[in-house]
């Protein structure tokens, strides 16, 4: 099975260099989706995210002075920017990265295999017809990575998941691999990823953005309905709280702002009345709902996250950046000087507990610089798609609702794997946006010009 995997990684790299550019971004996505674990070992950062990353580049290599020009003008330059800067200053502070091998490295994880991801998903798009390929294999690579967490949940094992990890040497952390919950307290389904907590965030991630998909007819309603379904038994049976919480607010969110009041009121009047019926009736839904507000509940017997272990975290985190407040320990402080690398047994600071949340992670390695730094790329992302709602409420509701789960997800758990099919999706939404930005501009001009003929293009 691994070797099979890293083959089909390896044609999906091969494939870059042949395709259009509509079907590399499908490519992306389904990398996200079912390519998690997968590694080439053979060469420096084989792992599928930073392989298919460096194949996006080098086929695009040529058309290189095309593409900065184009993304020049756009909201991208601003944001660009301040990640080249942010990952400047970080290089410089962290004493762990000193030499030339360790800025690479650097450089690779924190723009190129992440915030530049933005930018190939936005330049890999021309007409919104080109997301018909992009939805048709997220779709089938659903379909599989669903079976994989089918065949989990009843053999109590992520066998595609061992299989990846098969010849690691893992630590207390990552240890067992694909059989990390078959004995746990909480069973929870892995499918194709290490992290349950990634494969329920990737399918609220395809839920929304197949609902998008939905309404504006890129795929039928008998699909949807299979997407849907699909959807919700990986945020449920990946047994996290988080996804469960963090999905609510991503449908909220996109209702609120797709649809209009009439529509938007008989959406929350449906769900309410069917959510009551549903509560008082299904013990299981009882069980899951219980699990959610527990997460509220510091006195809850239920094992994982809490508010209180949140307050825990963050005034441990405190007490080490008192001295280093504006810019943090560093990058890998937490990974090297905490101990984390070697394993929970090993933690100096047992209150940092798996450092699950991203503003104290940047707070501790980045401090309140990094932390500004981070806001300021996805506020500015999120007040251009309020901005121009009225352009496309759709595409901007989308981009809104991606980007508020992330936040939501990235804050109560960290940000794991989310990412790169975060910027992946949200990237497709700023050039549709964009596009309709345009045909709008030219619309107004020609009605400007019917309405006074005198007037000259």
């Amino acid at each position: 099975m691994q070797i099979l995997a890293q083959l089909a990684l390896i044609v999906l790299c091969l494939l870059m260099f042949r395709v259009e550019r509509k079907y590399k971004l499908a490519i992306l996505l389904l990398s996200a989706i079912c390519f998690n674990c997968v590694r080439i070992y053979a060469i420096p950062f084989g792992l599928s995210t930073y392989v298919l990353c460096f194949s996006f580049i080098l086929s695009e290599f040529s058309r290189l002075k095309k593409d900065i020009k184009e993304v020049k003008n756009t909201i991208l330059r601003p944001l660009m920017y301040s990640v080249i800067l942010a990952t400047v200053i970080l290089a410089i502070h962290s004493p762990h990265y000193d030499n030339l091998t360790q800025y690479i490295r650097l450089a690779i994880n924190e723009c190129i295999a992440k915030y530049f991801v933005l930018c190939y998903a936005f330049l890999s798009i021309r007409k919104e017809d080109d997301l018909h390929p992009v939805f048709r294999i997220s779709y089938y690579g659903l379909l599989v990575l669903t079976l994989f967490a089918l065949f989990n949940y009843v053999a109590k094992s992520a066998f595609f998941v061992n299989e990846m990890y098969r010849g690691m040497a893992l630590t207390d952390v990552m240890q067992d691999a694909g059989n990390k919950f078959t004995y746990s307290e909480r069973f929870r389904v892995q499918a194709m990823f290490f992290n349950p907590f990634d494969y329920g965030y990737i399918c609220i991630l395809l839920l929304l953005f197949n609902w998008y998909g939905y309404i504006k007819s890129f795929i039928s309603k008998k699909r949807f309905y299979m997407i849907i379904g699909c959807c919700l038994y990986g945020i449920i049976t990946c047994g996290c709280r988080t996804n469960m919480l963090c999905c609510l607010i991503g449908v909220f969110v996109y209702v609120l702002f797709a649809f209009d009041l009439k529509k938007r009121t008989k959406y929350f009047a449906v769900c309410s009345l069917l959510g009551i019926i549903l509560f008082s009736s299904i013990p299981f839904l009882q069980e899951k709902v219980n699990d959610i507000l527990s997460i509220f509940d510091k006195n809850s017997s239920m094992s994982g996250s809490s508010i209180e272990m949140r307050v825990l975290q963050y005034t441990a985190v405190m007490n080490h950046v008192r001295d280093h407040f504006l810019l943090g320990r560093g990058l890998d402080y937490f990974f090297i000087d905490m101990g984390w690398s070697e394993g929970k047994q090993y933690l100096v600071d047992q209150d940092l507990f798996g450092l699950e949340g991203v503003l104290m992670n940047y707070l501790l390695e980045r401090g309140f610089l990094g932390i500004c730094f981070y806001l300021f790329f996805y506020v500015y992302v999120l007040c251009f798609f309020y901005k121009h709602k009225s352009v496309d409420k759709n595409i901007s509701a989308l981009g809104v609702s991606i980007l508020v789960t992330y936040l939501a997800f990235a804050n109560m758990t960290g940000e794991l794997n989310s990412v790169f099919p975060t910027l992946l999706i949200t990237g497709i939404c700023l050039k549709v946006l964009y596009m309709n930005i345009i045909c709008k501009k030219i619309r107004n001009k020609h009605e400007i010009q019917h309405r006074n003929p005198g007037i000259q293009s």
